[in-house]
């Protein structure tokens, strides 16, 4: 069931009446017994183009949907470019990507929300009431919400057909998709909070997110040149402190390797502090939706 708000509902009023528009929402879907709530933004290109895809963009560990919008500016893009972007929020800021990170220190015996089907059911309330091209719907995340990217990918590869995890990596014990997936992973090898050699990341994340072993970036690679039946793996250094490692099979994996640039690799909006403020950000690192965007444009 689907809470229709009243900007909402004007806007698609707008919409068959013959408007120009673009408009952005909070919406909300009773997933079971809980509701759950998605930012979405339409942009005024919707009148002119007959199926638009689907960026559905997840914030990391403790931020936000309004938060992720802000830093990645995909908004923007979609008005360049013509897409529907959804920004799902986490239960408790959080997303249930297998062993991470619903399980905060303090949760104990909480039951995990099933991410999984939220975002089913976002993908479903949005093809009922807009044009969308299910051939391009796309899954993005970092931290938490790129562990949440993998996750979809592996278990929803019918639904999904391209993933982007940016400094997150695989936290659920198998993934063996139904269908190709492209990946594209984005991942700085000074990053102390999902380290770029896996393992136990920063002490203080430690505490704060309980005991974690993190797969590496290498192994995830693996598991999708795997599951997409990839050849050769190609290297190609990419401009300073960047390199390209690519692999064409039923579908394309793609690995952007930075050598400097922490854990935080989107802009941060004016007034936005993170938690873990300073820790491991290298201030001249752009932007990582550009990246994102010449990566996915290749579907489009």
């Amino acid at each position: 069931m689907v809470r229709c708000f009243s900007f909402f509902c004007l806007a698609i009023s707008l919409l068959f009446s013959g408007h120009s528009y673009a408009f952005e929402n909070e919406v909300t879907l009773e997933i079971g017994s809980e509701e759950r709530e998605y930012l979405l933004y339409i942009p005024d290109q919707y009148k002119d183009i007959p199926h638009m895809p689907l960026y559905i963009v997840f914030h990391g560990g403790l931020g936000s949907s309004k938060n992720m919008r802000g830093r990645t500016k995909f908004d923007a893009w979609a008005d360049k470019m013509g897409f529907i972007v959804a920004y799902p929020q986490g239960k408790k800021r959080t997303w249930n990507a297998g062993d991470c990170c619903f399980n905060l220190a303090g949760r104990e015996g909480l039951t995990p929300p099933d991410d999984i089907a939220f975002t089913k059911a976002i993908i479903y309330d949005l093809a009922a009431k807009f044009s969308i091209d299910t051939r391009k719907v796309y899954a993005i995340g970092h931290s938490n919400g790129a562990m949440m990217a993998h996750r979809i990918g592996c278990e929803m590869s019918d639904m999904v057909s391209a993933i982007v995890a940016v400094s997150g990596t695989i936290k659920i014990k198998e993934c063996v998709p139904l269908n190709p997936v492209d990946v594209l992973i984005i991942h700085a090898t000074d990053d102390v909070n999902v380290p770029y050699e896996g393992g136990e990341p920063l002490k203080g994340i430690r505490k704060l997110y309980g005991k974690s072993n993190d797969m590496s970036v290498a192994d995830a690679f693996y598991i999708w040149q795997r599951n997409n039946e990839c050849g050769e793996v190609i290297s190609t250094p990419d401009g300073e402190h960047r390199y390209i490692h690519e692999c064409v099979g039923s579908a394309r994996v793609r690995h952007l390797e930075l050598t400097k640039g922490g854990h935080k690799l989107f802009e941060k909006p004016k007034r936005f502090t993170p938690i873990l403020k300073g820790r491991d950000r290298d201030d001249d690192v752009v932007n990582m939706t550009d990246d994102i965007m010449y990566f996915l444009n290749d579907k489009h």
